[in-house]
């Protein structure tokens, strides 16, 4: 919804027209689920970082790693803000 908005203080009848528009992209995408289309592609690095946490988090789930261990693996890559 962050990206519909143009400026910082709206009235409400702007508040409304963007959740009206928000619903309605929720309900199309509901309705594309319910069908059985198939998912949007995601950006393959996206896909990489969340593959590599997954893993991460099973480690730790398998008690094959500490907390430190990973805090400093991949747990802590996140890009940062510069």
């Amino acid at each position: 919804m962050k990206k519909h908005v143009n400026s910082a203080h709206l009235n409400i009848y702007a508040v409304i027209n963007l959740l009206q528009k928000e619903q309605s992209l929720a309900s199309i995408s509901r309705s594309r689920d319910d069908m059985g289309a198939a998912t949007p592609k995601r950006r393959k690095n996206k896909v990489k970082t969340d593959e590599r946490l997954m893993k991460s988090w099973q480690r730790y789930d398998a008690s094959r790693t500490d907390i430190p261990v990973f805090l400093k693996g991949d747990g802590m890559r996140c890009p940062s803000k510069r």
